[in-house]
């Protein structure tokens, strides 16, 4: 009898940075957003059915309770044409990918977000800081990571 199981994990990579460089979530400011470089499901990545992200955060001050952190798949569907959402355009809740439920704390928080659908085209991720503070202006301490799997039939 067949049964399924994990594929081997990809190694993390890293969606948005927390570096000098642009783009960075190195101080989002709250309700800020932050749109990423494209990401190109091709190659090693190909045709994998799931992903798991990881929100290495840290906000300035301890946020609200109850405050998280969106993450969305803006997709280029056809290839080309990128669907609504950048730093300054709200996408639809379409794309939505989850939400990171962020601790009331002002030190470094670790949030996984598991077996995610992973988009099968181009996209790029975008992070809206739903937190009532920024986050950190250091280096490292706000990153977004990803790695893609997927479901292999075993006998």
């Amino acid at each position: 009898m067949a049964k399924l199981k994990w594929s081997a994990l990809e190694a993390f990579n890293t969606g948005i940075d927390g570096s000098a460089s642009a783009p960075t979530l190195k101080g989002l400011a709250a309700a800020g957003q932050k749109l990423g470089n494209e990401i190109d499901p091709t190659g090693a990545s190909a045709r994998n059915l799931m992903m798991d992200m990881q929100l290495k955060v840290r906000f300035l001050t301890a946020p609200a309770a109850g405050a998280y952190v969106e993450v969305f798949a803006i997709q280029a569907v056809d290839g080309t044409q990128y669907s609504d959402g950048d730093d300054t355009v709200t996408p639809s809740l379409s794309a939505m990918l989850g939400t990171f439920p962020a601790r009331a704390v002002a030190t470094q928080q670790f949030i996984a977000l598991r077996g995610v659908v992973a988009p099968a085209t181009k996209f790029k991720f975008l992070v809206i800081n739903r937190g009532s503070t920024a986050f950190t202006n250091t280096d490292a301490e706000n990153i977004l990571s990803y790695r893609m799997y997927d479901v292999d039939i075993v006998a």
